[in-house]
This record gives structure tokens, sequence and C-alpha cells, in this order.
């Protein structure tokens, strides 16, 4: 089981990954347990090198803020569920990019500036991306972003696979232990 994104006492932020230890009839005998570190993830998505107003940030499945430029705002807990787009992004299935050619998604930040948002949906976890520009410039660079944010849905899905297959080697490690462990009792 994955957790949900928690910060350590240095706030970096990381994932628990929980895997159950069974025995031959499938008995849960212990639990293997292993923290990730993803601040590189976000460290990457946060120094995005675009306009200084725009924005782009990661938010989970409830709208809690897990990355971005500032990280003051992901440190208080700052939730964005009440933006449309985080709402609309978060509820969206598969790699679908959210991107309404209107009003909808038009806002003002945090920062007082007018901005169009486009958010994308990060499978499996259920967080998402979302992107804001502000609004005078955005029509111009929505192209970009768009880009921007299926190259990093793309990112994102590698990362999964990634972290599926080192969950798969804990499971494996545990089972080689179990296995051990029951060899080792038989002798006794």
């Amino acid at each position: 089981a994955w957790s949900d994104v928690t910060f350590s006492s240095r706030a970096e932020p990381q994932i628990t990954v929980n895997v159950p230890v069974l025995s031959p009839t499938n008995d849960v005998v212990g639990v293997l347990s292993a923290e990730f570190k993803i601040n590189s993830i976000f460290s990457a998505i946060s120094s995005i090198g675009i306009d200084e107003d725009a924005q782009v940030y990661v938010v989970d499945s409830s709208g809690a803020l897990l990355s971005g430029r500032d990280l003051s705002l992901v440190l208080k807990g700052t939730n964005y569920l009440h933006r449309k787009i985080v709402k609309d992004t978060i509820g969206t299935e598969g790699d679908t990019i959210v991107y309404r050619d209107s009003d909808e998604f038009s806002y003002v930040n945090e920062k007082g500036v007018n901005v169009l948002a486009v958010g994308a949906p990060l499978p499996v976890t259920g967080w998402a991306v979302i992107f804001e520009e502000p609004k005078n410039n955005a029509v111009t660079n929505i192209t970009k972003l768009s880009i921007f944010a299926l190259s990093s849905t793309v990112l994102f899905i590698f990362m999964v696979i990634f972290l599926r297959i080192i969950f798969l080697r804990v499971v494996l490690t545990g089972k080689k232990l179990e296995e051990s462990f029951l060899e080792q009792n038989k002798l006794f």
C-alpha cells in the first residue's frame, strides 16, 4: 500500500510503501516497509523555467498542495480544492489535459495575478499538476504548457513504473526472507 505524501523532519516529501509478508498459506506474518524521498521529482517540477508570474504546482487527491515554488505554502498545508481547475483535474480519469477555452479556469491566484490554468492528472496517485499563466500571456503560451503537461504525465508514468519495479523487488526480497525463515525453522 502507498501512503499519502508526508514530510520528514527536514521538510523533504516522502511516501511510504508497505508490503505484507505472507506465509505459504497466505497468512500475513509481517510487513515490509520502505520510505522513498520524492523531493527530486517535486524539485524538477518546481524549478521549471517559466515566466516569473507563472507557476507549476502539484496537488494530491484532496487538493492539498504538495509542491510549488513557495515552499511555505506547502508546509502550511495550503489546499486548492476550491479552484475549479484542481477539482476538475483530480476528477479526470486517464491522461487527459484539462483545459477549456473560456474564463472557466481563470482566477486570481495568491499573488493577486489574474491567471488562466491548465491541469494534467497524474495516473495511479490521483494527484494533479496544475499550470498557471498570467491571463494576458496565457493565450500565447497555452500550447507550450499543454506540451509540458503531457510530457510531465509521461515522466510520471515512468516514475510509477520505476517505483513498481522497486515495489516488486521488495516483495521478492520479503518472500526470500520468508522462505529462508521457514527453512531454518524446519531444521529445529
